[in-house]
């Protein structure tokens, strides 16, 4: 029997899911390292005096040394940060070439309960997407909405006084299906999506990133 091949991928976060995808001879045993956001620069010491074990070595690293919108979008990309509508994100990550997305899920969550863990986690990322405020809607008056909006905001700016901000609009209500048909009123829920029609527009231009 051939002896294996032991081959080492070092890249940033374009070989994120090359030992998932990628198809080796049954001799060859790969090892990937991924660094998201990985420099020429600036490969890990670490990274080095791993590839002294093995028979081949791959280097996938420059992406985010070209200048243009692709430095702009330098990965480690998006951190996404959201109730239970972002809990399927992950499952669509991988279709993104421009962007390597993290997704925090935290279900039920209101805009003042996000997790410090949540919070500490910006600090790493470029782009932050925050899509908290539903379960807000239906308990807390408008102005009160705002002012914790206001303060998640700036939760995230002291931890990551660089990083771009993005509010997602908070999305209209449909039919709940899980509960009976006689206990459900279109009245009540065109009120809350009125009322988060007029938060998102509030929020427009009532936070300043």
């Amino acid at each position: 029997m051939m002896a294996k091949r032991n081959l080492l991928i070092i890249g940033d976060s374009q070989v994120k899911y090359f030992e998932n995808c990628a198809h080796f001879p049954q001799n060859q045993e790969v090892t990937v390292i991924c660094v998201p956001g990985l420099k020429l620069e600036a490969l890990p010491e670490d990274c080095l005096e791993a590839t002294e074990f093995f028979d081949h070595v791959i280097v996938h690293i420059g992406t985010n040394n070209t200048p243009g919108y692709f430095s702009v979008m330098a990965k480690p990309g998006v951190l996404v940060i959201g109730d239970s509508l972002v809990k399927y994100f992950d499952m669509m990550n991988h279709m993104s070439v421009l962007f390597d997305v993290t997704t925090i899920c935290i279900p039920g969550v209101k805009l003042e309960g996000v997790w410090e863990d949540a919070l500490e986690a910006t600090a790493y990322f470029n782009h932050v997407v925050v899509h908290v405020g539903t379960n807000n809607v239906q308990g807390d008056p408008v102005d009160v909405i705002l002012n914790k909006a206001q303060n998640l905001l700036q939760a995230i700016r002291k931890r990551n006084s660089t990083c771009l901000i993005y509010f997602s609009a908070i999305l209209p209500r449909g039919a709940n299906y899980f509960k009976p048909m006689d206990q459900f009123k279109w009245s009540t829920v065109a009120a809350l999506n009125g009322k988060s029609q007029f938060i998102n527009d509030k929020l427009k231009s009532s936070l300043e990133m």
